[in-house]
């Protein structure tokens, strides 16, 4: 990545390391791209909304995007007077899509499941079930399984 920023512009490389490190301060590039207000949160609740078919995420991103301004003194990110209803509306919206949909009873199982799948490969080496043997060879699919993941993780 380095060389091929390099060619294209010798200074880029460290202006991109400088921008995502924040240094020599924050500015509006880095509000864009991590803040409460950033591009991608934008994005995500837009878009989860839509495809959980849930109406916890909707906000209206025109008018958000119209209400941001750059404050002159600092250069960072700033909402203007007007925008205010638009932010709010937004940050509403966050906290439904997290109490409805992300933090739902249903999501935080299936995370829970896929948490106790890794940690059942980590603890047997990365076999599964078809490749491990219980006493006499018999294979530890079916009921048995279950019992000998509680084991391997404890």
């Amino acid at each position: 990545m380095h060389r091929i920023l390099s060619e294209h512009d010798p200074s880029l490389p460290e202006a991109i390391a400088r921008l995502l490190t924040f240094a020599p301060k924050r500015t509006v590039f880095c509000d864009i791209l991590s803040s409460q207000l950033d591009a991608d949160r934008f994005d995500y609740l837009l878009r989860d909304n839509l495809m959980t078919g849930s109406r916890y995420g909707g906000f209206d991103l025109t008018w958000l995007l119209h209400a941001l301004t750059i404050d002159q003194g600092s250069f960072r990110l700033a909402v203007s007077q007007k925008g205010v209803s638009a932010v709010e509306a937004y940050l509403q919206s966050r906290y439904h899509m997290y109490r409805n949909v992300y933090f739902h009873k249903v999501v935080r199982t299936a995370e829970g499941m896929v948490r106790l799948a890794l940690q059942t490969r980590q603890a047997t080496g990365g076999a599964g079930p078809a490749q491990l043997a219980g006493p006499g060879g018999q294979s530890l699919q079916g009921p048995a399984w279950p019992a000998i993941v509680q084991r391997g993780i404890q």
